[in-house]
């Protein structure tokens, strides 16, 4: 009986740890693309619903990509851009967006960022029509490939979508460039 106890013991604390990690690696990402929003401050909006990503991943990355293999030029993408989601990637990724239908609510303890107000702090910011206002950031969750090893993740501020990739390189994520589209 003790051992039993035991092995349920050590087979939901090592779930608990692997999804610490998964969390750990999609806050990474949340960090790293916070850090490029270009200005003294902004509004995150703390929940968001990952709406219409799969457009985006199908739409943007694979109507760009395949333009990209026949030698035409992207303009939309960024210079620094790297392909490094392949066709397993992208079916995995679209596939994981898909099926979730969870509403993306930010720990606050994850992120940081001394630039951000989160918009459920200040709604009169928010509903302003007042100039000059902080831009309003929204992000998608990262969505990382099956080996946890590439990721894309969508920043929206305003009217303009990015489609960002990272990569996990010797531990540490980085950011691979991105292309921007419009959200209506």
């Amino acid at each position: 009986m003790k051992y039993l106890v035991l092995l349920v013991s050590v087979v939901f604390l090592g779930c608990k740890v692997q999804k610490a990690k998964d969390l750990s690696d999609e806050y990474k990402i949340v960090n790293l693309v916070l850090k490029k929003v270009d200005s003294e401050q902004f509004m995150l909006y703390d929940e968001i619903y990952n709406y219409n990503l799969d457009f985006t991943i199908v739409g943007v990355y694979k109507g760009w990509y395949n333009k990209h293999l026949t030698g035409k030029i992207i303009p939309m993408a960024s210079k620094d851009l790297e392909w490094i989601l392949d066709y397993y990637d992208i079916e995995f990724i679209s596939k994981k967006i898909n099926s979730d239908t969870i509403k993306t609510k930010w720990d606050r303890k994850q992120i940081k960022n001394p630039n951000l107000i989160y918009a459920s702090d200040r709604p009169d910011l928010v509903e302003s029509t007042d100039l000059p206002r902080p831009p309003r950031v929204e992000l998608s969750k990262p969505y990382l490939n099956e080996d946890r090893s590439k990721a894309m993740i969508i920043r929206i501020i305003g009217g303009n979508g990015f489609l960002i990739l990272a990569k996990k390189v010797d531990g540490k994520w980085l950011l691979c460039g991105n292309i921007e589209y419009m959200v209506s």
